[in-house]
């Protein structure tokens, strides 16, 4: 029971975090944006992998909004788990975060910004990504 009220915890404090770093980022909030960053990154590294792609989900979320913002560290952690992740679904996510990471304006979003499980949200930027580079070929 303890472990699952620890992941509960954690998942909450993720999901708690991510209307933290979505606000404008002033003196006052400096801290709590940090403090979501820090957040997202023991998420990703989690060993559990719901947590983690939860933290990548809510990150990948975040940069879409915020494309200037500065999430390089959480970013080289999904490139760690896109190769080296523990299942081929975290892997796959993992290497759809960090192609939100690297390039928010590719994605619209308005499909996966209102999608509320890693599923839902993963399967809509899978789709936008392949629309891009497929429509790209067609060029």
């Amino acid at each position: 029971m303890k472990k699952h009220t620890m992941i509960a915890a954690a998942v909450a404090a993720v999901l708690f975090s991510a209307t933290a770093i979505a606000q404008p980022v002033t003196n006052k909030h400096c801290c709590t944006s940090e403090r979501a960053k820090v957040n997202y990154l023991i998420g990703a590294r989690s060993d559990n992998e719901g947590l983690s792609e939860s933290s990548l989900m809510e990150t990948a979320k975040v940069k879409m909004l915020h494309p200037d913002a500065n999430l390089q560290e959480i970013k080289s952690v999904a490139d760690s788990l896109a190769l080296n992740g523990s299942t081929p679904s975290l892997r796959y996510m993992a290497y759809l975060a960090s192609n939100v990471l690297e390039n928010p304006g590719w994605f619209g979003g308005k499909t996966a910004a209102g999608a509320e499980t890693p599923d839902k949200f993963f399967a809509s930027i899978a789709t936008e990504l392949q629309e891009r580079v497929l429509g790209s070929r067609a060029n």
